[in-house]
């Protein structure tokens, strides 16, 4: 398991540039800890390796860490000396590591230029509540019933002046809705089942349907109100209005690395292009 962790926590370091465990000669400012052959693990490395391998609130053992801690560092010292760092395929696995760490560097660069304030956020709020409509959502009650001929026997005891929670709860064949009066709540009506959703759609504030047939039955529907979708709270959202903003201007940012770079595909990279379909030949005769 031990050997499973250490493997897995040097293939991240590697791989995602997220901290550095290699031993090094310490400067003036960062203490040494204990010194492996010709090479030093400073505090500094320590206390990289401690915030990548955190388990919650739990300090980990000093020891357990150094133990780790050397463990790599013996293991990278013996593929130096082996001189795997000049395999092909390992140097490429390093060239692209470091490929991806610049790159994330430089966008996290960009990033720390941006000012994101709540300000910014709020316009970005704003401005997307003013371009999108809001959907309505429905409050609506329902009798649902397995015949037509049931469905117009109540639409008539209705229109006779009996209550439709009453009816509903006595005859409704909606476990959910029936047993409260037939209360369907506050719901987007294009999530309904089509037949209703159009049913519903056509019908003002307290007004009834006529018998409508879906897959579950038949309904009677009375509509009790309507209204807009209130849209999510600005503080509930800021952080992905931040992640939005963030996201383009990266895209702006890179749009103006693009226009100043000179790129051209090969012929290597258009032949890998999927043909454009072409308009199929009319048959002879219908030209």
């Amino acid at each position: 398991m031990k050997k499973s962790l250490l493997l897995s926590l040097s293939c991240a370091a590697l791989l995602h540039g997220t901290v550095s465990f290699t031993a090094a000669a310490a400067s003036d400012q960062d203490t040494v800890l204990v010194n492996v052959n010709d090479a030093g693990i400073t505090r500094s490395a320590y206390d990289d390796y401690v915030k990548s391998r955190s388990r919650g609130d739990v300090a980990p053992n000093p020891s357990d860490v150094i133990e780790e801690m050397l463990s790599l560092e013996l293991l990278y010292q013996q593929a130096v000396a082996e001189k795997l760092d000049q395999q092909p395929e390992l140097q490429k696995k390093l060239a692209d590591a470091r490929y991806n760490i610049l790159a994330e560097a430089m966008q996290n660069a960009h990033l720390k230029t941006l000012s994101l304030g709540d300000k910014e956020l709020k316009a970005e709020y704003d401005r997307i509540l003013s371009e999108v409509e809001r959907p309505m959502e429905y409050k609506a009650r329902h009798i649902l019933v397995k015949t037509e001929e049931e469905a117009t026997a109540i639409l008539e005891e209705l229109k006779a002046g009996k209550d439709f929670a009453e009816i509903a709860k006595a005859k409704s064949q909606d476990p959910g809705s029936g047993k409260n009066g037939g209360d369907l709540g506050w719901f987007d009506a294009r999530r309904m089942v089509k037949p209703f959703g159009d049913a519903l759609l056509v019908l003002k504030k307290g007004e009834r349907s006529e018998p409508v047939k879906t897959d579950f039955g038949w309904h009677i529907i009375e509509m009790e109100d309507s209204r807009k979708v209130e849209p999510p709270p600005f503080e509930s959202v800021k952080e992905q209005l931040h992640q939005r903003l963030e996201g383009l201007a990266m895209r702006t940012y890179i749009k103006g690395l693009k226009d100043k770079a000179i790129i051209k595909t090969t012929a290597a990279f258009d032949a890998m292009k999927p043909p454009i379909d072409q308009p199929a030949e009319a048959p002879a005769g219908e030209k």
